[in-house]
């Protein structure tokens, strides 16, 4: 089961690499703004 949505979550990177970007680039901001707002 892991195996398989791995394989599907790897393949849709590679075809949107602009969108996973985004994606990321968004996971990325909101996980720094939640320690530095945790930290504060």
């Amino acid at each position: 089961m892991w195996k398989n949505q791995l394989l599907t979550a790897w393949r849709r990177l590679k075809n949107n690499k602009t969108y996973a970007f985004i994606n990321i680039a968004g996971l990325g901001a909101s996980l720094a703004c939640a320690i530095i707002l945790y930290l504060l």
